[in-house]
């Protein structure tokens, strides 16, 4: 079985870290399948006007095809233009794939804009299916912006990639039901985000008294950040003994804030790293805060699960999905750093009843690249043979 990937997000030299989970849902799918492509077509700025570079990198079955292109001239047409160069190096580059290695049996889009556009173009064409994944956390209302801030031309073409979808695998239930309800009905079935538990896994932890604490996220609206900070200071006051380590992209709002609560010798700021290093840094946590006002998933949480550390999480629908009160995880009252500090106090004394190597394994078997590499690899067999 051939399958194509068209992913509107993926790793790249303009963001390293742009749609990473779609790179680890690829691993996971290329095990199970004989051939497996991704397309992947970045716009590059520093790029000189009119330029193109293919970058092919394969790594036993899996081949990528990270295509760039620059800006075009200024015009009022640009987003036309661009968009049309967009899907000419998508073509270009499936013609290459379908010369090479025959016609795909499948094709998986990734995001369905802008991506899944071609897609449509594939089906119509060549009757290739087309399923695709959805991640995006901005169908959500509390999104800022979501959905609706992109106009309604973009959401009719949204809607239309994902009515033309044999299958819709987003990656929660509660991102399936916002799209049912609220979108467009389609047919779905739930195939989560994976974890790399070559890389995270329980080990050995420090013999720190404080109670170390981590979190990672793009550190903006959506994480809440600056209700952490709020209850990490009413926790200090009331005695709290514990290190926050922080990993993400720098703010310099936050830093400030938490200056102005004096908590410079309790809350670091490590910027962006790369999974091995955040990996070791959740080994020697005892929990991870993630104080989200909205969620579609959560890659973090299963990240930290898999080393045996468990979350404590605003008390959102999605993340009742797979964490379990005083199993793997705390729930606190929503934006509320009153809350959280009453949690975080009452956490610090029962850290050591969490089961760290019962959550470690549950994590690998629902989440770990074997389970959910073959979760794809049956949705591709299931639509192939109800499509013959």
């Amino acid at each position: 079985m051939k399958v194509l990937w068209l992913a509107s997000w993926f790793p790249n030299r303009t963001a390293p870290f742009n749609g990473d989970f779609i790179e680890r849902h690829a691993i996971a799918a290329a095990a199970f399948i004989e051939q497996l492509f991704v397309v992947a077509v970045v716009k590059d700025d520093a790029m000189e006007k009119g330029s193109v570079e293919i970058v092919k990198k394969q790594e036993g079955n899996l081949t990528v095809y990270t295509v760039y292109y620059s800006k075009g001239k200024f015009s009022p047409a640009e987003k036309l233009l661009s968009f049309r160069k967009y899907f000419s190096l998508q073509k270009k580059i499936y013609r290459q794939i379908e010369q090479e290695y025959g016609r795909p049996d499948i094709v998986h889009v990734q995001v369905p804009m802008k991506g899944g556009l071609f897609a449509q173009y594939l089906e119509r064409k060549y009757r290739i299916p087309y399923i695709v994944t959805e991640h995006w956390a901005a169908y959500d209302p509390l999104c800022r912006p979501n959905i609706l801030n992109y106009g309604k031309t973009f959401i009719r073409l949204n809607n239309l990639v994902l009515k033309g979808a044999a299958l819709v695998l987003p990656v929660s239930d509660y991102l399936g039901g916002i799209i049912n309800d609220h979108f467009v009905k389609i047919r779905y079935t739930v195939v989560p985000n994976v974890v790399n538990t070559e890389l995270f896994f329980p080990g050995p932890k420090s013999d720190s008294a404080l109670l170390q604490l981590i979190h990672a996220s793009t550190m903006g609206y959506q994480k809440n950040m600056e209700a952490v900070v709020e209850a990490l200071a009413l926790w200090k006051q009331q005695g709290g003994a514990f290190e926050l380590n922080c990993y993400g992209p720098v703010n310099l709002a936050l830093e400030k804030m938490v200056q102005q609560h004096s908590l410079q010798q309790q809350v670091f700021f490590h910027g962006e790293v790369v999974q091995p290093v955040l990996a070791r840094a959740m080994q020697q946590a005892d929990a991870l805060i993630l104080y989200s006002r909205y969620e579609t998933f959560g890659c973090v949480l299963i990240e930290a699960n898999a080393c045996g550390v468990p979350v404590i999480v605003s008390d959102l629908p999605v993340f009742h999905e797979f964490i379990k009160e005083g199993v793997n995880g705390v729930f606190v009252k929503q934006d509320d750093p009153a809350a959280l500090a009453a949690a975080l106090e009452k956490f610090a004394p029962s850290k050591s009843s969490f089961d760290q190597r019962a959550i470690a394994n549950s994590t690998k078997e629902r989440f770990g690249y074997q389970t959910v590499g073959k979760q794809i690899s049956d949705m591709y067999r299931s639509v192939l043979s109800n499509n013959h």
